[in-house]
């Protein structure tokens, strides 16, 4: 390669860096702003404010508030699904059912923030965001899938796992509700009527 290639590519490499960061802090602070205003308080102006990037540098990673919307909330089930992951490697055999769901409460949604913009994101699939409400049916199936897979894993008696699978993750969102509001929640009255 010569000289000028490399620093073409060097170049190259930057910009695309430098492209991938200014995205990924408009996710993390639009996010952020959504939990502490709502979707509908923020604006592209107080996201570049936040951000300290002009309102024009946002409309070219985004080029409208829905297609920021649904890019947080992608992001945002992705620290779900991570979470789920983190969760079911964690389960063994000799576990109950019962400790691997309350290992599941304390693995997933555990910041109230996260609670908090899990609940603006289900209010813009309640009030009309198509896609969005989609993507939640969708992932809340995959999420159920998920956690039956980890429940496999378990010493469990319950041979209708996709059942408990299911009250699991309804339980979660009663969870997200009572972290979101700052409610202390424990783990194990929360457990003691499922089993």
């Amino acid at each position: 390669m010569s000289g000028i290639d490399e620093v073409g590519f060097d170049l190259a490499k930057k910009l695309k860096q430098q492209f991938e960061n200014n995205r990924q802090t408009i996710l993390e602070t639009t996010s952020r702003l959504f939990t502490e205003k709502g979707v509908n308080a923020t604006s592209f102006s107080d996201i570049a404010k936040a951000v300290k990037l002009s309102k024009g540098t946002i409309y070219y990673y985004y080029p409208s508030k829905d297609h920021l919307i649904y890019e947080i909330t992608e992001f945002h089930f992705k620290g779900i699904t991570d979470g789920i992951f983190t969760w079911i490697n964690k389960i063994h055999s000799g576990l109950s059912a019962e400790e691997a769901i309350k290992e599941l409460f304390t693995t997933v949604f555990t910041k109230a923030e996260t609670c908090r913009l899990h609940l603006c994101l289900i209010a813009e699939g309640i009030v009309g965001k198509a896609a969005i409400k989609k993507r939640f049916a969708e992932k809340y199936a995959e999420w159920c899938t998920m956690i039956e897979v980890g429940l496999v894993k378990t010493d469990s008696k319950d041979k209708d796992l996709k059942r408990l699978a299911y009250f699991a993750s309804v339980m979660l969102d009663g969870i997200v509700v009572k972290r979101a509001l700052n409610i202390a929640a424990a783990v194990e009255d929360i457990c003691k009527d499922l089993f």
